[in-house]
């Protein structure tokens, strides 16, 4: 059978011939060009052509060209569109306008292209206002807009776009708007993310300098500019440009890996804010596919500095670097070395309840990320790089042995029964693992993987499947929703890979859940994963046995649509609409073969035909099943979500379902339910039944209207007599009258063409019922019409089949054979809907019918004077009429046809609209008003309008008279409610009048709006149901959506995207336009609620589409704000109005209008106004214009600078006089707002006079506690623009060298010391970032500057006073602070505003929480520099000296914000200055340090942490006071004597100064050591002491860290000095303990010094677990874990009790170390022999031979959290079949030796710890890996011990009672399962339950256990077991049964 198929420009057709051959003809001439031969594969030249040959496809290039129009796909024998034009030509758009959008989209990114570049080298964001702008961002949108609808894009388009959009995110030119940039982020990741784009490549470095922008806020070329934006708008920006970070990284240069590592590297310091920083842009930025040499290279040092980051926050970007190179480098870079660490990192992150104690101490306790950077990691989840790492390393054997054995271990927190957090967790596993494994297995069969075939995951070969199946089988019947969906991902994943492996033993359970009415959970969670993967149940390519299922599934599922519970309902439809997707409902006994043709015949055809037959009774028994429910709702509410979702899955699938039926199965569907749906019960329900019948109407329109609106109509009309009228049925209730109208006008919603013949019938119930009674029928009557005249006129897809729309009107379709069965994605044929010439003819006819007579109406009541009641309900339902009806014939209304508007004029001539590819015709009334035609698109039809204009003329002209009316009433109703003379009759005469008006708003709005109103909606919808196909993915053809109903729904939102995008440039702002928003505007501002609502709303929608609009609504709006005569609801409507985007925009973007502006909202009388509700629209005015105000500048000449910057400044001075005249009484919040606008204006304007800096400086000394918290901010921001704050720069020398001997760090004495450290000053006007140049452009006048040095030092009093209430955590109940709840969004939005001054200004959260205000700190420092006098100040100096001496927190606080702002200070300036503040500072501190109460440490604590920062971490620039803080604690040979709470203050203040200086305070923290010991500090006695002492030396610790995992000297000889004092712990027995109370003299001191002593130990150890930084410690400590063990016995309860919590924390603590060094990755069971587990391991062997029974039980303790912890590190090495490796024996060996031991407590510890030991373990008999060799001895033991012979020995009993627990361990393991092992095991046990106790009590409570955990699937475990076993179950009291 030939194929034809036509190229693009139709000049060559090529047709495929039934020989193979392909011939190429001219399709004019229909000439043989050519012809290919191909079965022989001949290439050549022929008739100017080319032939070029890319496996699979053929190119066929024109010569003279050179260009590729013609691509033949050789195999699947078809032409194919080239990729230019490819999504735009195709059968899925409609026909017709292929052509059209191809133009448009050319013509569209012409446009982009030519005026981009030119709007950024001007550097024009937004332009000069918003009616003529044409800058930066509208073209950008616009090209955002152009990828979101899917236009194409040539190569050298997309490379060129690519390229401009990449050097505007990382332009160092002007300034950036931040809205401008994240679009231009948007669009650049769209471009790249597809990752096509040939030729491209991206330099790295700029992006690195733009990234280092984003972090140093202050000195961001986005925010040194005139174009502010806020804090979401940063957020967002950087959300966009980190995925535009790793879209790029694609195309960086090879090179760009070296340059890297070289820059990014050394600046890794250790624990520091700069290693956070770094790792993240580390990982971000580095590429890996630039070969495995490289990587190899930097990987074991990469890895080796990520586990300094253990337990951070940061750990998932470590993990997706490492996943990006096992994804990359399969078969090239061997990651099996570090798999151990990495599953150990993994499971520990999960922080699993292991129902062991209290839970996890440290859970919580994870390192944040500074949030300075965390928009660096974008706060993924581990989960996402994990499970993408696990795929991509399947095809190693540890990364087989690791994730069965982290499967196993997870096994039982997949069960039903188990709930908690852990659940997203593993969730998000599950689906991760889904999506990446079928994409490895689809781009491995499509042979895309660059690999050897080795190390591909065959189909064949399952042991994925193996080692998941039995999670997933738990998972399924989990309560999560979360958890099923991630299930059913999964199993649809399987399910089309291993179909053998899954599909059946699947489909044997779900069937048996379908049938178990007693967990109705079990059969919902079946009916999900059932419906997902009914694809590759079905399918018969992949599946050819599962047709077999096909009708047991329809006839079991079918009692789940349940009437009672819709939950199930919802769930068993969703299954069957997926049903109806896949599998045409077609009898195979009415197939016709073709004829002359052998039919291919595959296995289980007559299997598959023999299923279709039970179709004819299974399809009424669904619909009967389906109405039931609808019989049983309750009515239907808009409100109510649960009658919404409802209605969805009810209308999806009854959809569905007639879109697979055959035409034979359709009518007798439909005779089926006009039998049922006529009677009485369904007209409650009618919006449900409404569905049924739009459905059945799309489906089958010709049988359906043939059979349905026939029998429905007969009860509403009949012919007369003579044949030529229609009259109502007598007898017909209104009821039934109502529902038969309502599903008629649904049946009609999408009949399309269909209808034609019925017109008849459908005027005649029009007719009939238009003028009903009944206002519901009356309704549903003008429905008719409506839904008439869209089905006619209107665009849509008349099929939504789930095959080809073709294969449907074949015969011949052997359609069983295509069930499951994807199509093309780009070849849908789907069928559109496109209106004929034909309908829209009779789509104008009943537009004369309707329409015209009631528009005549309107125009007659608008001629008249006044109107009656009667006269205003008629014209109430004309309007409703004329609404539904122009809602109806939307898509044809035609565009305004009078005068175009510019600049406020009519145009003298009319203007032609503009043709769209899109409006084949459009409804024009003729010029007497009488008839409709329909004429071509913008066809100038002499005489005639189109409708669109003529439905305008006549509601303005009505709109205008009802206002005009409504004008006198209003006057009258306020002169009634002043005298009180309002009456009941007055409010009666307006309440028409009020409908009237909101139902003109809403028809004027239909008019002007054009559909934008529905546009986001579409838009919303687009994106959902683009998520959607994304999780139907194709892994086989990679294509995103196997579903073609879903490919359907998406072509046609697309279409309407498409056609509302290009619409946007055709907009027309003609007369009529004009005149319909000034009706609009008048409606929006009248006294009723009613009306405003409805007209703003219609209103905004315009304005939207018609900016230009703006301007009038500003102008008009204004006028009502300034008039006095203007009532409370005109002014609501008005600041409601002026608050639109569109009208702030004109405001914000030029400077008359914003003069305007403010002289309306501060001369009038508004600022003085008391009414609450206009006050608060007032705010919420005044918070959109700060948020979108800037001044834009021009880009002109310098003149145009001048008369800018002269226009800007006179607002500033006219502002000022207003906001300040003549002390007129102002509303708090116009206070606030004005000077916030004051602020704005200055910052815009960076000009500050002299007026605007005393509205900040009487802000400051105000009353009002907002106010002053404002001019905090303002005089900040004014002084910081001033001089520019340096970015972070870490100076001295790299963090790997010793930069400082022990002892403390020398005081600079001279200047030449000075000079000899590198001190960057971090306060000057200029400063840099890597190269670019910053320079602040504000301008400080002398006046200026000298009114505020006189105001500050004059007033320094009251700015110390105000500083010190300023302190809302100190007095949250002071009466200052009543007003700061009301004014918090104003403050917010005016930080958010600026974000450089919300970083700098805001109050950042201090330790303790401590009220130190960083803002206070910034605006001090600020004023120093501006004011150096002010250091000198006898009131200041007063001050801070009664302050450090004073008990009240608040003046201790000010004095630390003081000295913290004095000591900066004096770092930024010469050494002179340095000396003077060092003058100040240093005696204050020493008051500080010396006296103080408790409630001040955090206060001071912060001053040391800031001034740390400030002095870059380098000590040295703070000898003085950091030599004072360490000497402090131990002068005056302070001793372990000393008093607790001074001690303790400076103990505190020292352990500050060593976290905060970090490895650069290695020195000052070794001689602390050192002192401490001397001081005998170690064992003080007061309990706060020793955990400071504790939290020192842990800080110390992290200080000296060396990455080579060597201990410093100091710190080991430390820990040896205090395991030699602590030997009398190692001395006690069970029985006893160190008692302190009962001994006396010398022995009582040094048993209270050890006891001491061992807090400290206890509380270093803590402290090294709650860091997260567990690799500082390495094994520094493990000589004070026995006595650790010991203490736990002590008298003394809080050393007990911190001993248990410490050992508890040690557990659970991430342990591990990497086990390689130097530049290779060495894997070895020799190289871990020195591992920190191993040794740990080995330590705790040797303890289990101690004579405390207590000691032996803890240690069992430890191992069991330790194991599960850890799992992966103890059990890497393990290999199938083989012995495990030494670590995981000795663990076993340990345990196995506490079973037997005598005291009964330990045995049973030991139990539990064996138990966790199997459960985490490869080869112990669970699904990782089986049973193996050790584990198989281990059991042998255990059988052996357990039948040791009581009364063979003392130890009998233990021996045999610890067989027995190791026994119950073994089968507990498997706690959801039976291996084969555990019957036989478990029956053993049988005959110890008649044993002495404790033996007995532990064989009965196993088999307990084992009935509690295997009930639920005992009809699965049963078979395993013998009748012999089973009978011994029941005799040991099992009583095993599915209903036990």
């Amino acid at each position: 059978m030939a194929m034809e198929a036509n190229s693009i420009d139709g000049s060559l057709s090529a047709m495929l011939m039934a020989d193979g051959n392909l011939v190429f003809k001219d399709a004019k001439t229909s000439d043989v060009l050519f012809l290919f031969q191909v079965g022989e594969k001949i290439l050549g030249e022929a008739a100017g052509i080319i032939f070029s040959k890319t496996a699979p496809e053929l190119h066929i290039v024109k010569k003279k060209k050179g260009e590729t129009p013609y691509v033949f796909d050789l195999s699947e024998r078809r032409l194919l569109i080239t990729d230019d034009d490819r999504g735009i030509v195709s059968t899925n758009t409609v026909p017709g306008s292929g052509k059209g959008f191809s133009q448009d989209a050319k013509a569209i990114l012409q446009d982009i292209l030519s005026n981009l570049p030119l709007a950024i080298e001007a550097g024009d964001m937004v332009g000069t206002d918003f009616v003529a702008s044409r800058g930066v961002r509208y073209y950008l949108e616009n090209l955002e807009e152009y990828l979101f609808v899917k236009y194409p894009m040539k190569n050298a388009d997309k490379k060129t776009v690519a390229k401009l959009l990449y050097s505007f995110i990382v332009s160092e030119k002007g300034t950036i708007d931040l809205v401008s940039f994240r679009i231009a982020c948007v669009c650049l990741k769209k471009l790249l993310k597809k990752k096509d784009i040939k030729g491209l490549e991206l330099p790295w470095r700029p992006l690195y300098g733009t990234v280092n922008a984003h972090i140093s806020l202050a000195d961001s070329k986005f925010l040194v500019n005139t174009m502010r934006a806020s804090m979401e708008d940063l957020k967002k920006a950087r959300k966009e440009f980190y995925q535009v970070i790793k879209k790029c990284r694609f195309y960086f240069p090879k090179s760009a890996t070296k340059e890297i590592l070289d820059t990014m590297l050394p600046r890794m310091e250790p624990f520091t804010e700069e290693f956070h920083k770094y790792q993240a842009l580390l990982c971000l930025f580095l590429p890996v596919k630039h070969g495995a040499e490289l990587i190899k290279r930097w990987l074991p040092r990469l890895f080796k500095i990520s586990l300094w980051a253990s337990r951070s926050s940061s750990m998932s970007i470590w993990f997706d670097l490492w996943s990006r190179v096992a994804k990359h480098n399969i078969g090239k870079v061997d990651l099996s070395p570090i798999l151990a660490e990495v599953f150990a990192l993994y499971t520990q992150s999960l922080n699993l309840n292991l129902n062991l104690g209290s839970g996890n101490p440290n859970k919580g306790l994870e390192k944040r990320f500074p949030p300075k950077y965390k928009w660096l990691i974008r706060e993924q989840t581990i989960d996402i790089p994990f499970g993408r790492l696990m795929v991509y390393t399947l095809h190693l054997d540890r990364c087989k042995t690791l994730a069965a054995t982290l499967f196993q271990m997870t096994e039982s927190y997949f069960h039903p029964s188990n709930t908690g957090r852990h659940l997203a967790n593993l969730s998000t596993l599950l689906a991760t693992l889904s999506n990446y494994y079928g994409k490895r297995i689809g781009r491995e069969m499509r042979g895309e993987g660059a690999y050897e075939s080795k190390l591909r995951l065959e189909k064949k070969d399952s042991p994925f499947v193996k080692m998941i199946m039995p999670v997933v089988k738990m998972a399924m019947y989990s309560k999560s929703y979360r958890m099923i969906y991630a299930v059913q991902f999964l199993l649809r994943t399987l399910a089309n890979v291993h179909p053998n492996d899954v599909v059946g033993p699947q489909m044997k359970e779900w069937i048996h859940a379908l049938t178990n009415v007693s967990q109705s959970h079990r059969t919902m969670s079946a009916l999900s994963c059932m419906g997902w993967s009914v694809d590759a149940i079905l399918s018969r390519k992949l599946n050819p046995t599962g047709c077999q299922y096909l009708e047991q599934i329809l006839w079991k599922a079918l009692p789940g649509i349940d009437p009672v519970d819709l939950m199930k309902t919802g769930r068993t439809l969703t299954f069957y609409v997926l049903l109806f997707y896949t599998v045409p409902f077609v009898d195979a006994r009415k197939h016709q073969p073709a004829k002359g043709s052998m039919q291919k015949v595959l296995e289980y055809d007559e299997e598959a035909k023999r299923v279709t037959m039970c179709l004819d009774e299974w399809c009424p028994q669904f619909l009967d099943a389906l109405l039931k429910v609808i019989k049983q709702q309750e009515g239907f509410s808009e409100k109510n979500r649960l009658d919404l979702a409802t209605l969805h899955f009810i209308g999806r699938a009854i959809r569905a379902f007639f879109m697979c039926l055959s035409e034979r199965l359709g009518k007798l569907s439909i005779e089926h339910l006009a039998k049922r749906l006529t009677s009485a019960d369904f007209w409650s329900v009618q919006k449900y039944t409404g569905v049924v019948f739009s459905a059945a109407g799309l489906a089958l329109p010709t049988a359906a209207l043939e059979k349905l609106l026939l029998l429905f109509g007969k009860k509403l009309v009949e012919k007369s007599k003579d044949g030529k009228t229609w009259n109502k049925v007598e007898g017909t209730s209104g009821g039934e009258t109502e529902y038969s109208l309502f599903v008629i006008s649904e049946l009609l919603s999408k009949a399309g063409a269909a209808i034609i013949p019925h017109l008849d019938l459908i005027r005649g119930i029009y007719a009939c019922y238009k003028d009903a009674k009944s206002k519901d029928v009356k309704k549903n009557a003008r429905c008719i019409i409506k839904k008439t005249l869209q089905a006619l006129t209107s665009v849509y897809p008349a099929e939504y089949r789930g095959n080809n729309a073709e294969k449907w009107d074949d015969p011949t379709w052997n359609h069983w054979q295509d069930w499951g069965n994807f199509e093309d994605v780009n070849n849908l044929g789907i069928r559109w809907h496109v209106p004929t010439r034909a309908e829209l003819k009779s789509a104008a006819s009943l537009c004369e019918l309707a329409l015209v007579p009631a528009l005549d109406t309107l125009s007659k009541y608008r001629m008249k004077g006044s109107s009656t009641e009667s006269e205003d309900s008629e014209l109430k339902e004309v309007l409703a009429h004329v609404e539904d009806i122009t809602t109806g014939i939307h898509c044809v209304l035609g565009d305004f046809s009078d005068r175009e508007v510019t600049d406020s004029k009519i145009s003298t001539t009319a203007s032609k609209p503009v043709v769209t590819s899109f409006q084949g015709f459009q409804l024009n009334l003729s010029s007497d008003g009488k008839s409709v035609r329909p004429c071509l698109a913008g066809e100038d039809v002499q005489g005639s309008i189109s409708l669109r204009t003529h439905v305008a003329n006549v509601l303005c002209g009505l709109t205008d008279r009802i206002i005009e009316e409504d004008a006198s009433a209003r006057k009258k109703r306020r002169v009634e409610s002043k005298d009180g003379s309002a009456t009941t009759s007055t409010a009666s005469t307006i309440k028409g009048s009020v409908q009237i008006m909101s139902t003109l708003a809403t028809c004027l709005g239909v008019l002007l709006n054009l559909g934008e109103s529905e546009y986001k909606k579409t838009r919303d919808m687009f994106k959902s149901k683009t998520t959607d196909r994304m999780s139907r993915r194709d892994f086989w053809s990679s294509k995103k959506c196997t579903l073609r109903t879903l490919n359907v729904e998406y072509a046609d939102l697309l279409h309407h995207l498409r056609i509302e995008f290009s619409q946007k440039f055709q907009r027309r702002y003609t007369a009529g336009v004009v005149r319909c928003l000034a009706c609009l505007l008048e409606l929006s501002v009248n006294d009723f609620e009613k009306v405003r609502s409805s007209a703003t709303g219609k209103l905004q929608v315009a304005l939207q589409r018609y900016p230009k609009g703006g301007q009038t609504a500003f102008i008009e709006m204004l006028d009502v704000v300034k008039s006095k005569d203007s009532s409370k609801e005109e002014l609501l409507g008005a600041l409601r109005i002026l608050s639109f985007p569109e009208v702030l925009q004109c405001i914000s973007t030029n400077i008359d209008n914003t003069k305007l502006f403010l002289e309306a909202m501060f001369m009038g009388s508004m600022e003085s106004s008391q009414d609450d509700h206009v006050q608060a629209a007032t705010q919420g005015l005044f918070q959109g214009l700060l948020a979108t105000f800037r001044a834009p500048v021009p880009t002109g000449s310098k003149k145009e600078m001048e008369a800018y910057t002269t226009k800007l400044d006179d607002l500033i001075t006219h502002f000022y006089k207003i906001f300040s005249a003549g002390g007129k009484k102002m509303h708090w919040r116009y206070k606030l707002v004005g000077t916030a606008m004051l602020l704005d204006l200055v910052l815009s304007s960076e000009f500050v006079t002299k007026d605007a800096l005393k509205v900040f400086t009487d802000g400051l000394i105000s009353d009002t506690f907002a106010l002053r918290q404002l001019s905090i901010r303002a005089i900040t921001a004014v002084l910081h623009m001033k001089s520019v704050l340096n970015p972070d720069k870490t100076s001295g020398k790299p963090w790997t060298l010793e930069l400082e001997k022990t002892g403390l760090t020398p005081e600079l004495k001279s200047e030449a010391d000075w000079k000899s450290i590198p001190i960057s000053s971090f306060l000057e006007r200029k400063c840099s970032i890597d190269g670019h140049t910053i320079v602040s452009k504000l301008s400080l006048e002398e006046d200026s500057s000298k009114f505020l040095g006189t105001f500050v030092m004059e007033n320094l009093s009251s700015i110390l006073d105000t500083l010190t209430e300023n302190h809302p955590l100190l007095s949250p109940n002071s009466n200052s602070h009543r007003k700061r709840g009301a004014a918090a969004n104003i403050m917010r939005l005016v930080e958010t505003r600026f974000p450089y001054l919300h970083e700098l200004a805001s109050n950042q959260a201090g330790v303790l929480m401590s009220a130190f205000d960083t803002t206070h700190v910034r605006m001090i420092l600020l004023l120093l520099v501006q004011f150096p006098a002010l250091l000198k100040s006898e009131v200041l100096g007063k001050f801070l000296k009664s302050a450090v001496e004073s008990e009240e927190k608040e003046k201790q606080c000010v004095a630390a914000e003081f000295l913290t702002a004095i000591v900066e200070y004096g770092l930024s300036g010469s050494y002179s200055c340095f000396e003077e503040t060092k003058a100040i500072v240093k005696p204050l501190i020493s008051v500080v340090i010396k006296e103080g109460s408790q409630d001040t440490i955090g206060m001071w604590r912060d001053f040391v942490r800031c001034i740390f920062r400030a002095s870059r971490f380098a000590p040295r620039k703070l000898s003085y006071i950091s030599s004072a803080l360490a000497e402090a604690p131990f002068e005056g040979n302070a001793t372990r004597s000393t008093g607790s709470a001074k001690l303790f203050r400076q103990l505190c203040l020292l352990r500050s100064m060593l976290e905060n200086a970090g490895w650069r305070a290695k020195g000052v923290g070794r001689w602390v050591v050192g002192r401490l010991k001397e001081a005998k500090l170690l064992s003080h006695p007061y309990k706060q002491i020793r955990a400071e002492v504790g939290v020192i030396l842990a800080q110390v610790t992290r200080a000296c860290f060396n990455h080579d995992g060597k201990s410093d000297p100091t710190l080991k000889a430390l820990v040896e000095s205090m395991t030699t004092q602590l030997e009398p712990l190692l001395k006690q027995k069970a029985t006893e303990s160190v008692d302190v109370k009962n001994t006396e003299g010398d022995s009582k001191e040094q048993n209270k010094a050890v006891i001491c002593l061992a807090n400290v130990a206890a509380q270093w150890m803590i402290t090294s677990t709650y860091y997260g930084e567990f690799v500082v410690y390495n094994d520094l400590l493990f000589p004070l874990l026995p006595a650790i063990l010991n203490l736990q016995q002590s008298s003394d309860a809080e050393a007990a009790e911190r001993a248990k919590f410490c050992l508890s924390a040690w557990a659970y603590s991430n342990w591990g170390q990497a086990w390689f060094d130097g530049n290779a990755l060495e894997d070895s069971k020799e190289r871990s022999e020195g591992r920190v587990v191993d040794s740990l391991i080995g330590k705790l062997r040797k303890l289990i031979k101690v004579s405390n029974w207590h000691v032996r039980k803890s240690i069992a303790e430890f191992l069991a959290i330790f194991i599960a912890r850890s799992s992966g590190l103890v059990s890497a090495w393990y290999k199938n079949g083989a012995d495990s490796h030494p670590t995981l024996k000795n663990i076993k060996s340990t345990l196995i030796n506490l079973l037997s031991d005598p005291q009964v407590e330990v045995r049973e510890a030991a139990s539990i710890a064996l138990r966790a030991m199997l459960v985490s373990s490869p080869g112990s008999g669970g699904p990782a890996c089986g049973m193996g060799k050790m584990v198989e001895k281990m059991r042998k033991k255990l059988v052996k011990l357990s039948k040791t012979k009581v009364g063979s020995g003392k130890d009998a009993i233990p021996q045999r009672h610890g067989g027995v627990l190791g026994l119950t361990a073994m089968i507990l393991s498997r706690p959801y399962s039976v291996p084969d092992w555990l019957p036989s095991t478990l029956i053993g046990l049988a005959e110890h339950t008649r044993d002495r106790i404790p033996v007995s009590t532990t064989a009965k409570k196993v088999f307990q256990e084992f009935n509690r955990t295997h009930q639920d699937e005992w009809h699965l475990f049963e078979e395993k077991f013998t009748e012999d076993q089973l009978d011994t179950l029941r005799d040991c009291g099992t009583t095993l049964t599915y209903f036990a």
